[in-house]
């Protein structure tokens, strides 16, 4: 094993066989990023690129990694050529990946925001007055909401609106009211989720 691959930790079947391939054919991550047609003065961020895919559970094909030389099927496809790997080795692991990737439903995202009256009188009457106060109507929720079930997500919902009540309720200009709390829920391909939350 070659001081570039010991480092590696891969993540999906298609980066051990490349792995292995290196290392039979005892290549430097800097010969392979040459043979791949890189220029000199974008070495760095092409190796930097090569770790990255061999590393990651979907071989950078999610698009967590570009360059303006290869597209992320156009790389692998390079990267497999250059390790010399027959595409009848590849070709339906890679489709398979694609699909995965192009079917997988992502999380919902999910946003918390204080519904707020506020008294906008004479020159305060005007959209950066109300661009400014846009700040207190966000309410931060836990890193791992969307991981939470139902009901912790209901309590997380809770502490969050008390907690921001509790900061807010006596501080805020143009005699701002808070009036309640809306969760807004957004799933790809479907309509958005609306619930609404009284004040504390």
């Amino acid at each position: 094993m070659s001081v570039f691959t010991r480092r590696l930790t891969p993540r999906h079947p298609l980066a051990t066989l490349a792995i292995a391939q290196i290392d039979c054919l005892e290549l430097r991550q800097q010969d392979i990023i040459k043979a791949m047609g890189y220029q000199p003065k974008n070495v760095i961020q092409a190796c930097d690129r090569l770790r990255h895919v061999l590393c990651s559970p979907t071989l950078g094909l999610d698009n967590s990694y570009y360059d303006f030389r290869f597209s992320s099927i156009e790389f692998l496809q390079t990267l497999f050529a250059v390790l010399q790997m027959p595409p009848a080795q590849y070709e339906a692991a890679m489709a398979e990946l694609q699909h995965e990737l192009e079917n997988r439903v992502k999380p919902p995202v999910y946003t918390l925001r204080a519904q707020i009256t506020f008294n906008f009188t004479g020159s305060a009457n005007n959209w950066l007055t109300r661009w400014g106060v846009n700040r207190f109507h966000y309410v931060e929720l836990p890193d791992n909401f969307v991981h939470l079930n139902e009901s912790e997500q209901e309590l997380a919902i809770q502490a969050a609106s008390q907690a921001h009540y509790q900061q807010n309720y006596n501080n805020l200009p143009y005699d701002g009211v808070i009036t309640g709390y809306v969760l807004k829920i957004e799933q790809s391909g479907e309509d958005n989720l609306v619930k609404k939350y009284q004040g504390y």
